[in-house]
């Protein structure tokens, strides 16, 4: 199902999200950012859920829409640094010395 981006945009606000959430740069803001869109996709389930809707067709929309923003959030990971410092190696070269007979 095609979804228009009126429709993706209202379930982001609805799950108290904005586009540039979605640019995560760390583990520990990506775990607040998660559980924070799964405590309001709970609350919106509950309120959009069939069972509690009568079969309205436009609240399973905002529903199926709802679960395709989620599945973003959940696929979401922190980015690998562009450039990865080496750590630096510090070799002690010891000579010996050889005694000839």
């Amino acid at each position: 199902m095609n979804l228009t981006d009126t429709q993706i945009l209202e379930a982001m606000q609805r799950l108290d999200l904005v586009p540039a959430d979605f640019a995560v740069r760390s583990e520990e803001a990506l775990r607040e950012l998660q559980t924070r869109a799964k405590k309001a996709y709970r609350r919106a389930v509950a309120d959009l859920h069939p069972d509690m809707t009568n079969g309205d067709r436009e609240k399973e929309l905002q529903l199926i829409a709802l679960g395709v923003v989620m599945n973003e959030v959940n696929g979401l990971c922190v980015p690998e640094p562009i450039f990865k410092p080496r750590t630096k190696l510090r070799f002690q070269f010891r000579t010996r010395t050889m005694r000839i007979p």
